[in-house]
């Protein structure tokens, strides 16, 4: 029965709560964004508007000054003034000719006639004066036009032409005030000044730029507070340089949209949050009683002993449908409880002694290949073929046992889910390369031939772990050999574009798998019937094989006959890169100590035989010297009173163990540079990350290989 004291639901509260001030934050957000962008569109606009103006305003006054000029140069060629200047009987007609003169332009403005050395011949200017100490005579006499601006008058001086050559001057003057009137022009929409060098003469709004002003480049690129609320434009005049525009344009004016838009913004904002906050209760109003019910019998549940709780709900048919869910799950969920808890010990306990298992037998596997190595390769001691044959057979058996233990450790990631692949382009070609070569090496016993056309695999590239690609070729290829027959063959063929699948194929001449046996085939540790021949194995390799396929997204399958051999083929999606660009191999140069100095290796390791075996691996590098501890805390003392060169580390050691005594070297003025190599047996990925984690520069695994050790401390030290 549903409890009569309900506690009342926050649920519209809560939704009124937070999803006003998100809205409202929304709503500010847009209003901003579409504020900026407005405002920006405003000013391109304005700007290319004055822009426009300010050009259209130049045009205006030097079409004023060209006009002007020819009124003048129509004077200047008058027959009367040619001929006065060089015939001094005419003369007498130039005064009466001055005096009918009309001014280009409205206001006082004075016409003057002189000679070539610009004394006076004739002149409409109270003040009888010649120009013949003006700066610009010569340019005049040169045959230029010249106009003069002052802050007091405009002179446009004008060559008088007789035969093409100079040889008078007509100089019309403009008063200031006649002088602004040409440089104002009426029905100018915008606000504009005109800028003599950078001094304000004329101005069509006082509102805008004063005449006296100072209008500096700073000014005009609202660098400074002085017209900062104006958006301002600049052009020159090309015929006079020393005179330009400034057009300017208020921003008030510009951005008074932006006005409408906040005011529009703010309306918005309170309507949304009304109508939001009445459709919230309204559409809760129903279900805030069963949603309070069901939030109640949600809390008392506190452990497993509630999970057997059942609970009605009062409401629609979908709050009954939710109880009655809600009532199933705790019953599946009561269960599942019981379940995972043994599912993670189990787990747990499975890990814990994988792990233990994989350190334990890699530290004695370690001792055996190692020295096995050490023996094979001895230049002191040369084995004899008697000696190399049974080293030859306990280096076989070692490598059988670690292939056994890297197979379990792979089966047992992969259940776990624990195993990760990483997917990207691959060329298959060199892949195929190193398995083949191995594969041949393997048949050799048998005298299997291995026959594959490599051409068939250029020019295709395929999706996969290239590591994992490379053990599922492998284990196809190594069973293909062990399950032939002698003097076989083995042979792979290559099939692109088998809907966009490249598919590989490994066929033997082997026995073949009987049909009643073919569906057992990929199962875990059953061989089939093979457990008590010679042929090595666990079983589980094409479990894993198949398994690794599809984790890469592939498929795999098998064809097989009895007497006549089988075959296993494996498939990969291609890559959309139809081609890889070919890998240059980068030389690489091992950098030493100089001869003469002796470098020291310490070595941390508790086990005997794995210390036997560094002393005789670290006796082969040259100026090279071990000194070991069996325990980590002597191994610290060591290394600070040794100071080696670089220091190998066994993680589990008595005592303290590696990863804590790299945490006290870390922390080490004197060790803390010094490079850690983790020596371990521990072959789990989560071991390995942890233990690089704690800042080790290198981790190798237990059983290693005696030339990756000396690689790789020659390159540390």
């Amino acid at each position: 029965m549903q409890p009569n004291n309900t506690p009342k639901s926050a649920t519209a509260r809560d939704l009124v709560i937070k999803l006003v001030p998100i809205s409202i934050g929304i709503l500010l957000l847009v209003g901003i964004i579409m504020e900026t962008v407005t405002r920006r569109q405003l000013e391109s606009d304005a700007r290319l508007h004055i822009d426009s103006a300010a050009e259209r305003l130049a045009s205006t006054l030097e079409a004023r000054f060209t006009i002007l000029e020819e009124s003048l140069v129509g004077i200047a060629n008058n027959e009367i003034i040619v001929n006065s200047l060089i015939d001094t009987s005419s003369r007498a007609n130039l005064a009466l000719f001055f005096n009918s003169l009309r001014a280009p332009v409205k206001g006082d403005s004075y016409i003057t006639l002189t000679d070539y050395k610009g004394r006076l011949l004739a002149t409409t200017s109270p003040y009888k004066s010649g120009f013949s100490a003006s700066w610009w005579l010569k340019k005049v006499l040169n045959g230029e036009r010249v106009k003069i601006f002052t802050s007091t008058r405009m002179i446009i001086a004008i060559p008088v032409f007789y035969n093409s050559l100079p040889e008078g001057i007509l100089v019309a003057e403009f008063p200031m005030d006649t002088y602004k009137n040409l440089l104002l022009v009426n029905n100018y929409t915008d606000d504009y000044s005109v800028l003599l060098d950078e001094t304000v003469i004329q101005s069509n709004n006082i509102d805008f730029l004063i005449p006296g002003t100072t209008v500096s480049q700073k000014i005009l690129q609202n660098e400074t507070d002085f017209l900062s609320g104006w958006l301002l434009a600049n052009s020159n005049i090309e015929s006079a340089p020393e005179l330009s525009v400034v057009v300017g344009h208020s921003k008030d004016h510009a951005f008074a949209p932006l006005k409408n838009i906040r005011n529009a913004l703010i309306i918005s904002g309170f309507l949304l949050a009304t109508v939001l906050v009445l459709a919230i209760f309204l559409m809760l109003k129903t279900f805030t009683k069963p949603l309070a019910a069901l939030s109640a019998e949600v809390r008392n549940i506190k452990g497993g002993e509630d999970l057997k709780r059942k609970i009605t709900i009062a409401g629609p048919d979908e709050f009954q449908s939710l109880a009655t869910a809600f009532n199933d799950m705790n019953s599946a969920l009561g269960a599942s409880l019981v379940e995972k808890d043994a599912a993670e010990a189990a787990n747990k306990a499975k890990s814990e002694f994988l792990s233990s298992m994989s350190h334990e037998l890699r530290t004695p596997l370690n001792a055996i290949l190692g020295f096995t190595q050490i023996l094979n390769t001895d230049p002191t001691a040369p084995l004899n073929d008697d000696q190399k044959e049974s080293l030859h057979q306990i280096e076989r058996g070692g490598e059988h046992l670690l292939g056994l233990i890297n197979d379990i450790l792979d089966l047992s990631k992969i259940e776990a889910g624990q195993l990760h692949v990483s997917m990207e382009a691959v060329d298959p070609a060199p892949v195929l390369s190193h398995a083949l070569a191995i594969t041949r090496e393997l048949g050799k016993n048998k005298n299997i031939s291995v026959i594959f056309d490599e051409s068939s695999s250029s020019g295709c590239v395929i999706n996969v772990d290239r590591t994992r690609f490379q053990q599922v070729l492998l284990n196809i290829l190594s069973n293909a050999v062990k399950y032939n027959s002698d003097n076989g063959t083995v042979t792979i063929t290559l099939n692109p574009n088998v809907d966009g699948f490249v598919r590989f194929s490994v066929s033997d001449s082997g026995k073949g798998i009987a049909p009643e046996l073919q569906d057992k085939l990929f199962v875990p540790f059953n061989r089939l019937g093979a457990e008590g021949g010679e042929i090595e194995g666990t079983g589980i390799g094409l479990s894993i094989t198949r398994r690794l396929v599809e984790m890469m997204d592939g498929r795999m399958g098998f064809e097989s006959t009895v007497g006549v051999g089988s075959t296993f083929w494996v498939e990969f999606k291609q890559d959309k890169i139809s081609s890889l660009p070919k890998h240059i191999p980068t030389e690489t140069t091992d950098q030493h100590l100089p001869a003469t100095e002796c470098i020291k290796v310490l070595y941390i390791e508790d086990n005997p035989a794995n210390l036997m075996l560094m002393k005789k691996i670290v006796s082969r590098i040259e100026n090279t010297q071990l000194i070991s501890a069996h325990t980590a805390e002597l191994g610290i003392s060591l290394a600070q009173s040794e100071m080696p060169n670089i220091i190998l580390m066994d993680i589990n050691l008595p005592g303290m163990s590696g990863i804590e005594a790299m945490k006290i070297i870390q922390q080490s003025e004197t060790l803390a540079d010094i490079p850690v190599i983790a020596v371990s047996a521990n072959a789990i990925p989560s071991d390995i990350a942890r233990t690089m984690k704690a800042g080790f520069k290198k981790y190798l695994t237990k059983p290693f290989d005696v030339q990756a050790a000396v690689d790789i401390i020659k390159k540390y030290s």
